[in-house]
C-alpha cells in the first residue's frame, strides 16, 4: 500500500497505439518504430507537488536515455498518497484532508472525485477495477475503515475491522488473483494474526492463522521464522531457514512459481523456495535485505539498502545467474519499470532531508 513518504511510481506512457503480435501485416519497421514512442513516465511526489517525467524509452535498440518533464499532463497538485494500477492506466491521488481523485495517467484528466478525509492507506486491486482505502475507525461513520471501492468509485463492500478482538490493522496487501490479506499485529499480550478473504465474500474468511511476532503478511515474517500459509487454507507450513536470525525480506515470484527469503545476520543469506517453500537455490551470502521482482518475474534484485550501503545485484530467476551489479548510496526506495527494463532507486524526504534524488538503471 502506498505510504505517506515522498514517492516514486514508474508507469508505461504507451496507451496511444499497440502492436498485435499475431497481425502478420505489421511490418517490422512500424513496430521498431512503436517501440521507439514507447516511453516510462514517472511521477515524483513531494512538497511541490505531483510531478510527471517521461523516462527513457523502452526499446533497447535506442540507447539514448532522454528524461524530461510531461507537459502534456495537467497539474494536479498536492497529495498525500498516490498509487498507479498495474496497467499504469489510473493514478490515484489522495489527500487525507478531503479524498481521493483519480486521475488519467496520460492527460492528468480528473475521472473520479471522492469525499472521504482520513484515509491513511491506500492499494488497488491487481486488475486496477477496485480501489482499496484504510483509515483509522470513526463513531460517526457508517463506512468500515477498510473499504473497497468499485470502479464508480462507490463502496462495494466495507468492514470495521477494528472490531476484532485485535484493535489495529497495520499491514493489508492484495493478491494476485482475487484474494486480499490483513493482518491485525500482537497486542497486549495477544497473538498477531492473518486472515485471507475471497474478494467480495468478505464475510467469511478462507484463511486464518495466529501468530506471535508478526509484523508483516506478504506471506507472513516474524523475527526468526518465516510461515507459509497457502490462500485456501489447505497448506501451511514454517519455511526452513537456511541462515539463523531475523527475516529482513519476502518476496513472491509474480508468476507464483515460488519466492526469495533474505535471512540471517549480515552477510545475510538470499533463497529461492518454490511454491511449496522447499528450497531450490542459495544465493552467496551477501549484505542484501531487500528483494525485488520485475512485473515479468524473470529477474530480480538482490539489495542492501537502509543502513547498508545501497550495493544491487541483478539475476536472472530461470538460469539464477548474475547479470550485473550497481551501487546508491542512502536509497530509501525502489520500484521496476512496468515493460521490466529499467530501474528506478530514489532518495526521498523525510527519511533523509540530505541528497534527495533518484536514478535509473538499465
Amino acid at each position: 500500500m502506498a505510504t505517506g513518504e515522498s514517492a516514486l511510481l514508474l508507469s508505461d506512457a504507451s496507451n496511444s497505439t499497440s502492436i498485435n503480435p499475431f497481425d502478420t501485416h505489421c511490418h517490422n519497421d512500424r513496430k521498431r518504430r512503436l517501440a521507439i514512442q514507447t516511453r516510462t513516465k514517472l511521477f515524483l511526489r513531494g512538497k511541490s507537488g505531483v510531478e510527471p517525467i517521461l523516462g527513457p524509452p523502452s526499446s533497447s535498440r535506442n540507447k539514448t536515455l532522454k528524461i524530461e518533464r510531461d507537459d502534456n499532463f495537467a497539474a494536479v497538485g498536492f497529495a498525500d498518497l498516490l498509487e498507479l494500477t498495474n496497467d499504469g492506466k489510473l493514478l490515484v491521488l489522495v489527500r487525507t484532508a478531503s479524498g481521493f481523485k483519480l486521475h488519467d495517467s496520460d492527460s492528468g484528466a480528473v475521472v473520479v472525485n471522492m469525499a472521504n478525509p482520513g484515509i491513511q492507506a491506500v492499494a488497488w486491486s491487481p486488475l486496477g477495477s477496485h480501489l482499496l482505502t484504510w483509515q483509522r475507525p470513526q463513531k460517526e461513520s457508517d463506512l468500515g475503515n477498510l473499504v473497497a471501492w468499485g470502479k464508480r468509485a462507490r463502496a462495494n463492500k466495507s468492514h470495521d475491522l477494528s472490531k476484532s478482538p485485535i484493535h489495529v490493522i497495520n499491514a493489508v496487501a492484495t493478491s494476485q488473483r482475487d484474494r486480499s490479506v490483513n493482518q491485525p499485529p500482537q497486542k497486549k499480550g495477544k497473538p498477531a494474526s492473518v486472515t485471507i478473504f475471497q474478494f467480495t465474500n468478505l464475510d467469511v474468511s478462507t484463511a486464518t492463522k495466529s501468530f506471535y511476532k508478526a509484523q508483516d503478511a506478504s506471506p507472513t515474517t516474524v523475527k526468526q521464522v518465516s510461515f507459509f500459509l497457502q490462500s485456501d487454507g489447505e497448506y501451511d507450513c514454517i519455511v526452513p531457514l537456511t541462515k539463523e536470525g531475523t527475516v529482513h525480506d519476502v518476496a513472491w515470484d509474480p508468476t507464483g512459481r515460488g519466492f526469495v527469503v533474505i535471512t540471517g545476520a549480515m552477510p545475510a543469506n538470499a533463497t529461492l523456495y518454490d511454491s511449496k517453500a522447499i528450497p531450490v537455490f542459495e544465493f552467496a551470502a551477501a549484505p542484501r535485505n531487500h528483494v525485488s521482482w520485475n512485473p515479468h518475474g524473470r529477474f530480480l534484485c538482490l539489495a542492501g539498502f537502509g543502513n547498508l550501503r545501497g550495493d544491487m545485484d541483478f539475476l536472472e530467476r530461470n538460469k539464477v545467474k548474475k547479470m550485473g551489479s550497481a551501487t546508491l548510496n542512502s536509497a530509501t526506495t525502489f520500484a521496476w519499470s512496468p515493460d521490466s527494463r529499467y530501474f528506478a532507486v530514489a532518495t526521498t524526504f523525510p527519511r533523509l532531508r540530505v541528497d534527495n534524488g533518484y536514478k535509473i538503471f538499465r
